[in-house]
């Protein structure tokens, strides 16, 4: 038994030794190849040098190995094109181009193989990615991605793709295009209304992806993609042919339809209802051709209103209210003033300005009719208002180049815009972005006030009138000299 033992460890120990005998001697084992040296931007920063290519190395009856390109040399304008990874060995290795630069304008980066398959070409890394291109039968590399923009790789032969073409546009689109399928696209579209004297001015969204806006005596909406139906409040609410009239201001009521106020010539004065297939519906309010001005849906499912000048002069001021079902009251304000807008604001109370003067306050009324008054800057003439998403309170000023904001905390400020001689008219809030917006006048001026506070100013063909937030994400706005409505998309 101890004599089997010893010969079993001997023949153990004699098949290792065959083993390790079996390589010739000076063997060494593969060893990968040495990537190639970074390119260099030249003196004058302009352009980036290419990388070196990967030199290979190989052991003593082993196969080759590839070697990394070098990284294309960076620079602020143009970087050189990645060094190309040397080729595989004889066992069928595998080869990547180095990396593309990413300077302004990213270098291309290069496959190649000479045994094997080589790898795709590379992208450019910069804002305009070159093509990468792949040598023998490797793929081409894919062009710059989104925002940028490329060309895709060229196949190195009919045997392999080619890469994907990037999807950004060049040359860079100016701030009043966007980049829309590799093609610069102007954000501004016009939409004009064929019938011969409209006067478009207030807009509103409504609640079928349309957008409605008054035009003279006319209620009308557009479409998304332009189509307009225009509809005769004035013969409607008077049932007499040819009578004339104006309609207001309107807005998107809780059952769906759109709400609005019209004067008639006979000076009779209506809150109206107009559903998406055109049928109205009309109260009659007041006889003594008033001016009405702000209207919102109210916190309490009803349809509140106001004049923008009490009747008579001395007579306090009056907000009204009216039902879905058309019951009107009124609540009376503790003095007399001008009621420039009304909306329902963040806190789900009614906020109105009053912009006779400047240097008034902004009025707060709960839905019971209690009033609180918060005064603003002695310089402020706050006319259309707003909520924003923090819980302010945004206001134009009629006197003035500011956009005010009334902060929770009742602190008071202005943004300046830009156009100096120009004072800010209608507003809306942007909720895709949190943003604010307001027409100048007289100039063709849209304005954003962004999160940050940063105001951004976008030249229009005229002077807009009213403004809205579509239902498309997009800034919806009147242009009444020009009978247009128009379309602006945000960045």
């Amino acid at each position: 038994m101890k004599r089997s033992v010893k010969i079993a460890h001997y023949l153990a120990a004699a098949a290792l030794g065959a083993v390790a005998c079996s390589q010739p001697r000076g063997y060494t084992p593969p060893q990968g190849g040495t990537s190639g040296t970074a390119g260099s931007a030249d003196a004058a920063g302009r352009a980036g040098a290419s990388g070196g290519s990967g030199q290979p190395a190989a052991g003593t009856g082993g196969t080759m190995q590839p070697a990394a390109g070098g990284s294309a040399g960076t620079s602020p304008q143009t970087s050189g094109a990645g060094g190309a990874r040397n080729s595989g060995g004889f066992q069928g290795g595998t080869s990547v181009g180095g990396s593309g630069g990413t300077g302004n304008f990213g270098g291309a980066r290069v496959g190649t193989s000479a045994g094997g398959i080589g790898g795709g070409g590379g992208a450019g890394a910069g804002p305009i990615g070159q093509a990468g291109m792949g040598v023998a039968i490797s793929g081409g590399g894919q062009g710059g991605t989104p925002p940028l923009i490329g060309s895709g790789g060229m196949g190195g032969s009919s045997l392999s793709a080619g890469g994907t073409n990037g999807a950004g546009c060049h040359p860079t689109c100016s701030a009043m295009d966007y980049c829309n399928a590799r093609t610069c696209t102007s954000r501004l579209t016009e939409f004009g209304i064929s019938r011969a004297g409209a006067i478009p001015a207030n807009i509103t969204a409504g609640s079928d992806g349309t957008i409605w806006f008054a035009d003279g005596q006319f209620i009308a909406k557009i479409t998304v993609t332009g189509s307009i139906y225009e509809f005769d409040s004035i013969d409607d609410s008077e049932g007499v042919p040819g009578t004339t009239g104006v309609v207001y201001g309107l807005t998107l009521g809780p059952d769906g339809n759109v709400w609005f106020t019209s004067v008639a010539s006979n000076g009779n004065a209506y809150i109206s209802s107009i559903d998406q297939a055109g049928r109205q519906t009309h109260y009659r309010y007041s006889q003594s051709a008033p001016q009405p001005s702000g209207i919102a849906n109210g916190p309490d499912g009803n349809i509140w209103f106001a004049e923008r000048v009490s009747s008579p002069s001395s007579a306090p001021g009056v907000i009204y209210v009216c039902s879905p079902d058309g019951i009107i009251n009124t609540r009376k304000l503790p003095s007399s003033m001008e009621i420039g807008d009304l909306i329902v604001g963040p806190d789900g109370n009614i906020w109105f300005s009053n912009p006779g003067n400047v240097g008034q306050p902004l009025f707060q009324m709960t839905a019971s009719g209690i009033v609180t008054s918060y005064p603003l800057p002695s310089d402020a003439g706050a006319d259309q208002l707003a909520g924003g998403s923090d819980g302010s309170i945004w206001f134009t000023e009629f006197a003035g180049a500011s956009v005010g904001k009334l902060t929770l905390q009742d602190v008071a400020s202005e943004v300046p815009i830009l156009t100096k001689t120009a004072t800010t008219r209608s507003i809306t809030f942007r909720k895709a972005d949190n943003s604010i917006w307001v027409t100048e006048d007289p100039a063709a001026v849209l304005a954003r006030v962004g999160q940050n506070g940063v105001l951004t100013e976008f030249p229009v063909s005229a002077s807009a009138g009213g403004i809205t937030s579509g239902p498309d994400g997009n800034i919806w706005f009147t242009e009444p000299s020009l009978g247009r409505v128009a379309r602006l998309v945000p960045p």
